[in-house]
């Protein structure tokens, strides 16, 4: 069964039906909010506020016994664990302090990937012969750069670049047909301001961070929150409550637990506290599924988003009207659909987490595995990835933001 997080990292049983009593007890039944920002009271009773109040998005639980079968049956066919984190081609292979500086600098501009309607393709970079685009992309211009002799990974060197030097390791490989990576500019100037910040209190690595931590992951949260600030802060306004997300808070903890298997820099006592990530991949996984369900209206806002960016570009328009006019077919960050959205994913996780678990109990072929909110969504993640063609028919919410 899923359960709540305390802010002891202890896990109190929970199903669908407890959602109002529990977020009374939180004070979230009421309007308060109580908890540090990114705790493990906010983000996930939050979720659980959204998915209580939630007008166009629905948690279809009669179809989290069946995804919980398919799910554990396909994660124990492939031995699904961190290793696949380090397994991925494009994912640092050693595990050492500059590898925690890597895992610092993808999550800090780890967002925002998706394209467009433009006059040119999807950002795109070619390393060692292969395409990459969205969050591939990103990880390809790193390790091009080191290949390079860049050491795009020294907080040092973010500090000191300017803004050519940084954009210059962002280039697509084609920029006559691949547009520049989305929000170029945000990126180069958050990666500036980050580095300054680590250089000036952290002597340069972000190890530093992690040892103030003590082997929290929440506690590493709040540190990262107190300094970097609204580089890392996913808040929105809700129906009077501020609902909190912390995406990109969270996949740092959870990228240094996978790659580090759960020892040296990624050891964190209270892991079990970090929920999903809401972004734009796992919420098609999870309609995919039948766990989500979403209203009419809100579908065909989507399918309207949708047909509009796969819409040819006609000669005569400028990249300034298209620009102009792509802002009018994307969700707003905090719009009540994109918060219902993210909402009501974190907290369907949770309770298909609680029902993996379940299974796993009554059969000793999965007792040993690890399964938790970060494993299942990092499997839902790829599995969309991969699937693409098969999900097209699930149109996912476009949002510009630096969050996601």
């Amino acid at each position: 069964m899923a359960a709540l997080h305390t802010g002891s990292g202890e896990r109190v049983p929970l199903d669908g039906h407890a959602v109002p009593v529990l977020l009374d007890a939180l004070g979230h039944g009421n309007g308060r909010s109580q908890g540090q920002a990114g705790g493990p009271v906010s983000v996930q009773a939050s979720a659980g506020s959204v998915a209580e109040h939630a007008e166009h998005v629905r948690i279809n639980s009669t179809h989290l016994d069946t995804a919980a079968t398919t799910i554990l049956a396909s994660m124990h066919a492939v031995s699904y664990s961190t290793a696949q984190w380090s397994n991925n081609a494009l994912h640092p292979k050693t595990k050492d302090e500059a590898t925690v500086d890597w895992i610092f600098l993808i999550d800090l501009l780890n967002y925002s990937f998706w394209h467009e309607r433009s006059c040119k393709g999807q950002h795109t970079v070619v390393f060692e012969g292969t395409p990459y685009k969205g969050y591939w992309s990103l990880c390809a211009s790193i390790q091009r750069a080191l290949k390079e002799g860049v050491p795009v990974a020294s907080p040092a060197f973010w500090a000191e670049a300017s803004h050519d030097d940084l954009a210059y390791v962002f280039r697509p490989s084609d920029p006559d047909t691949s547009d520049a990576m989305p929000m170029l500019d945000k990126r180069v100037e958050m990666l500036q301001r980050a580095g300054r910040i680590l250089v000036q209190k952290f002597q340069g690595r972000f190890v530093n961070c992690i040892a103030q931590a003590n082997k929290s992951g929440q506690r590493l949260m709040q540190i990262v929150t107190h300094h970097f600030g609204d580089m890392f802060e996913d808040a929105a306004e809700y129906k009077g409550r501020r609902v909190w997300f912390n995406k990109r808070l969270q996949i740092l903890v959870a990228d240094l637990w996978a790659c580090f298997e759960g020892t040296s820099f990624g050891e964190f006592h209270d892991i079990s506290s970090i929920t999903m990530f809401a972004d734009y991949r796992v919420p098609q996984a999870l309609v995919h599924f039948g766990i989500l369900e979403y209203s009419q209206t809100l579908q065909d806002t989507l399918r309207r988003h949708e047909a509009y960016h796969s819409m040819p570009v006609s000669e005569s328009q400028s990249q300034t009207e298209l620009t102009a006019e792509n802002a009018q077919h994307m969700l707003p960050y905090g719009h009540p659909y994109e918060v219902e959205i993210r909402g009501c994913s974190i907290w369907a996780v949770e309770l298909l987490v609680g029902r993996i678990q379940q299974k796993m109990s009554c059969s000793p072929d999965t007792a040993n595995m690890t399964i938790n909110p970060i494993i299942v969504d990092f499997y839902l993640w790829d599995e969309a990835y991969k699937n693409q063609a098969g999900m097209s028919h699930i149109a996912i919410h476009r949002t510009r933001s630096i969050y996601y």
